[in-house]
């Protein structure tokens, strides 16, 4: 069953795991990390972006978490989470990303291949169907 974490969760638990220095995997496929519901009846837009700016949350806990191991955003409906890729290159922890069936854009290719240029740490990358 798909969840709807929603900005304010996705912040949350991203400003969580900056401090934690326990966990190794985060599975949040298959999860809306949907801009916040005003009106709480989850009327969010199917095509919009549905991580928005919890993508910068993510990317930033990207970039000082020293014990995630594998992060899984498989189906998560990124459309603008290149700023996820970008982290990547100052990330030291990240053995794996999945980030199959997204669709990030056209950018996505030119910072994937800086970051496997700088990365040493990543050793495995799914970016199947990206659309």
């Amino acid at each position: 069953r798909e969840n709807f974490i929603q900005a304010a969760g996705a912040k949350s638990l991203a400003a969580a795991l900056k401090t934690n220095q326990t966990l190794q995997l985060i599975d949040l496929g298959y999860r809306y990390l949907a801009a916040d519901d005003p009106d709480g009846g989850g009327n969010i837009d199917p095509n919009a972006d549905r991580i928005g700016e919890s993508s910068i949350e993510v990317a930033d806990m990207l970039k000082v978490t020293s014990s995630l191991l594998e992060l899984h955003l498989s189906s998560a409906s990124l459309r603008s989470g290149t700023c996820i890729l970008e982290a990547l290159k100052v990330n030291i922890s990240l053995k794996a990303l999945n980030l199959n069936d997204n669709y990030l854009g056209p950018e996505a290719g030119k910072i994937l291949q800086s970051v496997l240029k700088v990365n040493s740490t990543l050793k495995k990358l799914d970016i199947g169907r990206m659309g």
